[in-house]
């Protein structure tokens, strides 16, 4: 009787596995419907200027070079980090800027965003100025704009600012320390600093020694930073002024025209256009000259006509482009090649307009996702198997799940290719010659 109980037990336990199992696949399959923040990448966000008079009367300015999702998450804080693996000494607070909260919409390259306080219970005022100078005011998307106990601060005595997303979109926290929010779940963006305690400077990057550089003490204040992980100084981060000097204003006036390359390396190294120790207090919009992008598109038109996809589309002026992608997506989200088009400027740089077309058969079929995760997936939890008995139940659950995507999938690429009688997004993804990329709104076809 207790040998049949415990196989019992064991059939039992095999039949949660494999429900368990089944939920996990129909997790993995549902979640490519959500819509995915943008991953930043080390510079896709550059420093233009700050000043710090006092922890109530502060502010910095900021430009972006790459596309940013509506919903994207971004950090910023004035705490410092020792090495690889972990913050400064004590705890510091942090802005937390959800982009195109107020404006609805996907933030585009060449934008820059200026916070200024007084970081006071009134709040710290944020404006945003796009590259088609349009300006707007979008202090309700960033949290903790209203001095909570999480607010950001700057002092006059030195501060570093570090911009990050987590690496988990779900991650939660009130304040920065390494109990809160361990640096293994950072991906740090850009930073920039100005000496503060001048015996610990690195002389090679400007940034402080820490642990790793053999300082036996290691980071002994909030207000002190190594560069940040993953960061180059003069690439991506910078540190700015003299040693022994605590710059409290700064202002970027080199150029804003190139590739997200240039204008990235121009920006972040202090030699290039850098007004340090500036007399002038307030941050503001007008400082800054309109931002020159690799490519600025115009009208974009895509219809669907005699079994074709037809993609229309302008640009403005053309920077060091090289061509362009033409992407299509059923939902919105998951957008694959369709083709590519070269740019027709001279030598990727135009400053008239410049008409292109793009057309594709509607039958070309086009891969869509699901299928390879689950596939991976699958194969994975087989080898993971040893068990004859699991195997089979799971062989036969695993192959009715890969049938329904295939199924899903080849209905999908009919309904995108074939009919004609679905709407398909199209974008249009621009690369430039150092190979970086942006891209253009996204559309709908109309259909003829």
């Amino acid at each position: 009787m207790i040998k049949r109980n415990f196989k019992a037990s064991l059939l039992k336990a095999r039949r949660v596995k494999l429900f368990l199992l089944s939920l996990s696949i129909f997790s993995v399959l549902g979640s490519s419907s959500v819509i995915a923040q943008t991953t930043l990448s080390p510079g896709d966000i550059c420093f233009v200027g700050y000043y710090r008079i006092n922890v109530t009367d502060a502010g910095f300015s900021f430009v972006t070079l790459n596309r940013i999702s509506r919903g994207t998450v971004i950090y910023f804080t004035d705490m410092g980090v020792d090495g690889t693996t972990r913050w400064g000494t004590g705890t510091e607070g942090y802005l937390k800027w959800t982009v195109g909260n107020s404006t609805g919409q996907d933030l585009l390259p060449g934008a820059i965003v200026s916070v200024v306080s007084p970081q006071t219970t009134s709040g710290m005022l944020v404006n945003m100025r796009t590259a088609a100078n349009v300006t707007s005011v979008i202090t309700s998307e960033f949290a903790g704009s209203v001095a909570p106990s999480n607010a950001f601060s700057m002092s006059a005595g030195g501060d570093p600012i570090l911009v990050f997303q987590t690496k988990s979109a779900s991650k939660t926290f009130t304040q920065i320390n390494d109990t809160n929010l361990p640096l293994t779940d950072v991906t740090f963006i850009t930073g920039i600093t100005t000496d503060y305690n001048n015996t610990t400077i690195n002389p090679a990057t400007g940034w402080n020694l820490g642990t790793l550089d053999g300082r036996v003490t290691g980071i002994t204040s909030a207000q002190e930073s190594t560069v940040p992980p993953g960061l180059t100084n003069g690439v991506n981060c910078i540190s700015l002024g003299a040693v022994g000097t605590n710059e409290n204003y700064a202002r970027y006036t080199g150029s804003l025209s190139g590739s997200r390359t240039q204008i990235m390396n121009r920006i972040n190294t202090a030699a290039t256009g850098w007004d340090v120790n500036s007399t002038t207090a307030i941050i503001n919009l007008t400082s800054f000259s309109n931002v020159a992008l690799p490519v600025v598109f115009n009208a974009i038109k895509a219809i669907q006509k005699n079994d074709q996809l037809l993609v229309n589309w302008s640009t403005v002026s053309e920077h060091n482009n090289d061509y362009f992608e033409i992407q299509g997506s059923l939902d919105g989200v998951d957008f694959v090649k369709l083709g590519t088009v070269e740019s027709k400027s001279n030598n990727g740089n135009s400053a008239q307009s410049i008409d292109y077309q793009f057309s594709i058969d509607r039958s070309s079929s086009l891969a869509l996702s699901g299928f390879g995760v689950l596939t991976i997936l699958g194969g994975a939890v087989f080898f993971s198997l040893r068990s004859r008995k699991t195997m089979i139940p799971l062989g036969i659950c695993f192959m009715f799940f890969l049938s329904l995507t295939i199924s899903s999938c080849s209905k999908k690429g009919r309904e995108l290719t074939g009919n004609g009688d679905q709407s398909i997004f199209i974008r249009i993804a621009q690369v430039d010659k150092d190979g970086n990329t942006s891209f253009s709104k996204v559309v709908t076809t109309h259909i003829q």
